[in-house]
């Protein structure tokens, strides 16, 4: 967990670990020099629940620099990005996490359904790039679903704002074509090999404040943070380093955290990067697609320890 004065919602935030039913469980805790209560609720966890939260506290360079430094002192198998100011709603997730590692070998990664909070604390939606994942017995009417993604076009196409507009056009490509179509129907999951090449024709990334990551390939696909630039993370840079080196994934298709929104986010703070990064991540898409489709000895795919897997 990177913070850094984000107190008001910390003690809901950590609710949702300390009542998860697995126990073996450890939150390292980057945080920035936080000058509000961040400190003092973090204080009152620990004692509460000792010997299970470690946190150090020193100024670093943002969000980022932090996820690195936490990461880095991470001492367990799997690792959770856990965002200050979301939560999970499963409280058997991260049991279903190390059940499903468990069960499949092969896997690196496991993911859930994100779903959408408004700043007063109500979950109200799942997150409409991933709703068409949503197990059908949880999903609301296609007619709804397609609402939410035309929805979130029309925010991009506000005649009031014609320079997010034109960003909005120089983002098209082929890839984000192929998953706006693909959210307006109900899909079941890709897994595994299936994945890589749903992945190669959309693009699609993976929601990571919920995903659960062998610590060995999280330290492997993680783009280092470059000291002094601030960035907030190249998280494009690890959805591709990891689909690109084989790794696979598993999506347990249920609603798995919240994701909060809230005024001063790092997407709003940092939009110019983010839209680079993911040209950048496109392009390099588009790249590895021809490569892979040129191919004669065929892709290797990769468990959790890097060993190639074989048939």
């Amino acid at each position: 967990m990177p913070s850094y004065n984000t107190g008001k919602y910390l003690r809901e935030t950590l609710d949702t670990l300390v009542n998860q039913t697995y126990e073996d469980w450890e939150l390292v805790v980057a945080d920035g020099g936080s000058t509000d209560n961040t400190l003092d609720v973090l204080a009152e966890y620990d004692k509460k629940y000792p010997g299970k939260i470690v946190v150090v506290s020193e100024n670093d360079e943002g969000p980022y620099d932090a996820t690195h430094k936490a990461l880095r002192r991470a001492r367990g198998e799997f690792v959770l990005i856990f965002p200050i100011s979301d939560g999970y709603v499963d409280m058997n997730w991260i049991s279903e996490c190390v059940r499903t590692m468990d069960e499949n070998r092969d896997v690196s990664l496991v993911w859930g359904i994100p779903m959408d909070m408004n700043e007063a604390g109500e979950i109200f939606e799942p997150n409409y790039v991933y709703a068409h994942f949503l197990r059908k017995d949880l999903q609301k009417s296609a007619g709804r679903r397609r609402g939410l993604a035309a929805k979130e076009v029309a925010k991009k196409l506000d005649p009031r704002k014609p320079g997010d507009i034109l960003a909005f056009f120089k983002k098209i490509n082929p890839g984000n074509i192929k998953t706006f179509f693909n959210m307006l129907r109900t899909k079941e999951v890709p897994q595994k090999r299936e994945w890589f090449e749903y992945w190669l024709k959309t693009g699609q990334i993976f929601p990571d404040a919920n995903m659960c990551v062998a610590t060995r390939v999280m330290r492997e696909c993680l783009p280092q943070y470059t000291p002094g630039t601030r960035e907030p993370g190249d998280w494009m840079g690890f959805y591709f380093n990891f689909n690109s080196n084989g790794y696979l994934a598993y999506c347990i298709p249920t609603p798995a955290n919240y994701g909060r929104f809230h005024g001063g986010q790092i997407s709003e703070k940092w939009k110019k990067y983010n839209d680079e990064n993911r040209l950048d991540y496109y392009r390099k898409l588009k790249g590895i697609k021809a490569s892979y489709r040129r191919s004669k000895d065929g892709f290797k795919f990769r468990d959790r320890n890097g060993n190639e897997i074989k048939g």
